[in-house]
């Protein structure tokens, strides 16, 4: 079992770590994928007892694609069982401030409905952090973001143009979709950028519909209750 200061010291990293593992899934197009990468970039390098956090990613990831009940005892045989082969990074970084400078979550398949969650290597790719006790996705593919994971969150790929944040917002707002928060991450400027809406409902099919033709729209998705609760 882990300790109950090892569990304390981790808790609001235990939400970032199911919240990860939620957020790589649910950007599967299919739920077809076989490796889950997670790295920890820790001024504890190796010395991290990660089997809380490593158990609380496959929560996240198996818990909307099965009905079994995942926890710390049996997240790894879960795991196997379904075929999936877990790896684990350590990267030493830091000043010792602080548990955890980052994490990720990365999902061996390129077969997203979000195509720019995709990075690089070809992999679903989500990265986080804990900010003055709150856990933040803070990276999606290859952009850089800034999300409280918390909630669901309506993601777009779009032109960088003016004129698309009004016309989402308009959308919204005509399908009665309250709007808590909303950034836009840009690769570069004058290119593409994502834009994310913190959203207290999920909009219709016709409202996600109608999104994807504002003029400069290329994809959108929905993240579902990233995280339900955090204390």
């Amino acid at each position: 079992m882990v300790p109950q200061e090892i569990m304390e010291e981790l808790q609001p990293y235990i939400v970032l770590a199911e919240g990860l593992g939620k957020a790589a899934v649910s950007l599967v197009r299919d739920h077809g994928f076989a490796d889950i990468a997670i790295t920890y970039s820790s001024p504890r390098g190796d010395d991290l007892d990660t089997r809380l956090l490593r158990a609380m990613v496959i929560k996240g990831v198996l818990e909307d694609i099965s009905t079994a009940r995942v926890n710390l005892v049996n997240a790894d045989l879960l795991a196997r069982n379904r075929g999936l082969r877990i790896k684990e990074v350590h990267v030493r970084s830091g000043d010792g401030g602080e548990v955890l400078t980052s994490m990720s979550v990365a999902l061996g398949t390129n077969d997203s409905r979000f195509s720019a969650a995709v990075d690089r290597t070809q992999r679903i790719y989500v990265q986080g952090k804990v900010a003055g006790g709150q856990p933040f996705l803070t990276k999606i593919g290859n952009y850089d973001v800034e999300l409280a994971v918390a909630g669901s969150i309506l993601l777009t790929r779009q032109r960088d143009q003016p004129g698309i944040v009004g016309g989402v917002g308009m959308l919204l707002a005509k399908d009665q979709v309250n709007i808590s928060f909303m950034t836009v991450s840009r690769a570069a400027r004058d290119r593409e950028a994502i834009m994310a809406i913190g959203i207290d409902s999920e909009p219709s099919a016709d409202t996600l519909e109608a999104i994807t033709r504002v003029p400069g729209v290329v994809e959108v998705t929905v993240f579902k209750e990233v995280v339900t609760q955090y204390t």
